[in-house]
């Protein structure tokens, strides 16, 4: 995969001064707990057995790394048609003013500008129609029992991890990582790398090469 398929850019604002103390927010998401993730083949397969509507929140919370909570803020003037890029607003960082801009597929750029011609809606309206996250927990669930995906990885938040640990199988590095998941401090990715071997393997490889070739 090309660094060109996973671009985010990260911006957000200064630490909050408070008379000579300045407090800096730092994230504590995703560190210290196991990972549970999706396999590429499990995704395709729940996609397969969603309908239309789960199929792109399911597409969205993949390709952006988002939490739920964020792709339901999403609107369709969130869409930059001309650089097929979401901007994701980074609802962690407890920072206002705080997004990333993430580059999505050509698929899940047809699939948002479809939803919002079945609708007929303008720019302020929100892509995913349903506004419960509790609605695409249970539906989550729904489908992944389908999709043969245990009880104990059914939920939207999978996406999320699936997504780092595909981005690091397919050679990104720990920052683009990084800023693909808008983390603020990139202690909170590292454990990813827990479930991603392919840069140990490459390294393994080559040195095991040159020492057969000594």
């Amino acid at each position: 995969m090309t660094n060109e398929l996973i671009e985010a850019e990260i911006i957000e604002t200064l630490p909050i001064k408070r008379g000579k103390q300045e407090i800096i927010f730092t994230q504590q998401d995703d560190i210290e707990r196991e990972i549970k993730y999706l396999s590429i083949q499990e995704l395709n397969t729940l996609l397969s057995v969603s309908d239309n509507t789960y199929r792109l929140a399911w597409l969205i919370c993949y390709e952006t790394a988002s939490r739920i909570s964020e792709a339901l803020k999403l609107t369709f003037g969130d869409l930059n048609l001309e650089t097929n890029r979401l901007k994701v607003i980074n609802l962690k960082q407890r920072k206002k003013n705080s997004f990333r801009l993430i580059k999505i597929s050509d698929r899940l750029k047809s699939l948002i500008l479809q939803e919002q011609l079945s609708r007929n809606a303008n720019k302020d309206d929100f892509i995913l129609k349903n506004r419960d996250r509790t609605t695409y927990n249970y539906a989550f669930i729904r489908y992944a029992i389908q999709a043969n995906i245990e009880r104990g990885r059914a939920h939207p938040h999978t996406l999320r991890h699936a997504r780092a640990i595909h981005l690091l199988d397919s050679g990104a590095n720990i920052v683009l990582v990084s800023n693909a998941l808008g983390h603020k401090n990139i202690k909170s990715t590292l454990i990813y790398l827990k479930y991603s071997n392919q840069e140990l393997d490459r390294a393994l490889e080559y040195t095991n090469a040159r020492l057969l070739s000594s």
